[in-house]
């Protein structure tokens, strides 16, 4: 089976995010899954991860024009992810939060029916729903508008977090939310 995997923070970042993405994939290096990991973070100076010859690390070099640079590079991400789909035909794809709503956003249909989403934290949930920041609205209304209306299977950390979505992205809409598959993945 092959699996892409999208990890906003990765290695060499030491974070709580990057941490728990490493793990994750550390508990599939002994199965029958190719993966190739997607990541936005440089490597820098710093030495490649030594993972098993199943996992296959891309790292997407971004731009760093302050102004554009948040849409640009959503839109580079979305772009090498439709090319390395089509050129590897996934069976599964997992993007780690959806903090990156514009890469998500920007993906062609067809990738929404072997694509799910995990939810970890408030900034997903809370933050953009309820700031007044200008981007967190801006993102939850994308995510509202043009992602969460494709997408089929959404996994979180916790129960909470699915109760969330179902409320303040789906509008508590039963029809709708009858639609997707909830999971609840630690």
């Amino acid at each position: 089976m092959k699996v892409l995997y999208y990890a906003l923070t990765f290695y060499p970042v030491n974070s709580g995010y990057s941490n728990a993405f490493q793990n994750l994939l550390n508990s599939l290096n002994d199965t029958d899954l190719d993966i190739d990991i997607v990541t936005p973070v440089p490597l820098s100076d710093s030495k490649e991860l030594e993972i098993s010859s199943n996992m296959t690390i891309h790292r997407i070099p971004g731009i760093e024009s302050k102004r554009f640079r948040g849409f640009i590079n959503q839109k580079k991400i979305s772009n090498f992810i439709t090319e390395l789909d089509k050129k590897n035909n996934y069976d599964f794809i997992l993007f780690e939060t959806f903090e990156h709503v514009y890469v998500l956003s920007l993906l062609p249909k067809y990738i929404f029916n072997k694509l799910a989403i995990r939810i970890h934290g408030c900034l997903e949930t809370e933050t953009f729903v309820f700031s007044n920041k200008l981007t967190h609205r801006l993102r939850y209304f994308t995510a509202k508008k043009f992602l969460f209306p494709k997408l089929r299977y959404i996994i979180s950390t916790n129960s909470y977090h699915n109760y969330f979505i179902k409320k303040y992205f789906y509008n508590e809409n039963e029809y709708e939310i009858a639609k997707r598959d909830f999971f609840v993945l630690p």
